[in-house]
């Protein structure tokens, strides 16, 4: 059965969006699996990132064959992203983010995510700003000030003024999560729908699961109508071979 995923974060309780840094770290979560064949962790955590800009979750801890998942903004703070054959769920509630996962198989995954923080808000803040620095690739960034395993209250001025060094930096150079949204063109949703059944194939031998991960990889996503047109064009490549392989393997597509 073809199911399009959808990974959504509902930012509610607040007409103003939390700022994308307070988003970046690391969150716990006991994890209840109902219905599942192979049912995952019962405990994870799940890493919240910024690459070059654009946020995603890292689902993998959670295992039962869940991986990353990129997120783009839509109205009201709300992030959203796009797999291929789950629907995920993450809104905001009064104890922390609530996490539903629905496969097409009936398998469900229920988790209440909450934030690993330590006890500065603002060295807090100058950690996950820390994080994103570490992961862009657009250009050469100033040396990220030392990191200590512990904070204490006396230490947010300091962090404090880091953060706004560090954080005008990442802004220059295009590293923040920015507020647009980011958007995969049908061809591209499509293959990475393929893709991921592909990858659920018993019949498919590892080398070729290998060049599923690497075509899936292919799918690109971006604001700009112009970027979207060439990925749509590398999809339509990668849509073609993913159709071969599934032809050799004997797999539906």
């Amino acid at each position: 059965m073809r199911v399009a995923a959808l990974a959504v974060i509902a930012l509610a309780g607040s007409a103003d969006a939390a700022p994308w840094t307070e988003w970046v770290g690391d969150y716990k979560s006991a994890l209840t699996w109902r219905g599942c064949t192979t049912p995952g962790a019962r405990s994870a955590t799940l890493a919240l990132d910024a690459v070059d800009g654009a946020l995603a979750i890292d689902l993998a801890p959670a295992k039962g064959g869940l991986r990353s998942l990129g997120l783009v903004e839509e109205e009201r703070g709300t992030l959203s992203a796009q797999d291929g054959d789950l629907a995920l769920t993450i809104a905001r509630g009064p104890a922390g983010l609530e996490l539903s996962i629905d496969l097409a198989s009936g398998c469900t995954v229920r988790g209440r995510l909450t934030r690993v923080r330590g006890k500065v808000a603002a060295c807090d803040r100058l950690v996950s700003l820390a994080r994103i620095a570490r992961t862009c690739t657009k250009v050469q960034l100033p040396a990220v000030p030392p990191l200590a395993a512990t904070w204490q209250a006396k230490d947010a001025p300091a962090c404090r003024a880091k953060g706004e060094v560090l954080e005008s930096a990442l802004t220059d150079a295009g590293c923040m999560p920015v507020e647009t949204p980011v958007l995969l063109g049908a061809r591209c949703r499509q293959v990475a729908d393929e893709a991921a059944r592909l990858m659920r194939c018993p019949s498919l031998p590892p080398q070729m699961q290998a060049l599923v991960e690497k075509l899936r990889a292919t799918v690109n996503s971006s604001a700009d109508a112009a970027q979207r047109e060439v990925a749509e064009l590398a999809c339509t490549r990668a849509h073609e071979a993913l159709a071969e392989l599934a032809a050799t393997a004997r797999c539906p597509l």
